[in-house]
């Protein structure tokens, strides 16, 4: 059996960038106060196709062994 497996960190506050505004005038951007992240594991069966996946509120080793059971 052959598995491809990654992580990924998912960032939940919106991403502030350029953008335009009248002169005199500022935007105002809605944040939870915080970083906020969730991070998922997830493996596919090179063979079938299967994707299964864990998520997990820190990206430690528990998250690796989560995805094994």
């Amino acid at each position: 059996m052959a598995v491809y497996l990654d992580e990924v960190d998912i960032h939940l506050n919106p991403k502030i960038g350029l953008d335009w505004m009248n002169r005199g005038t500022q935007k105002q951007v809605v944040t939870p106060g915080q970083n906020v992240k969730r991070y998922l594991c997830g493996a596919m069966d090179a063979e079938t196709g299967l994707l299964t996946w864990v998520k997990a509120e820190r990206k430690n080793s528990l998250l690796f062994v989560a995805m094994l059971g």
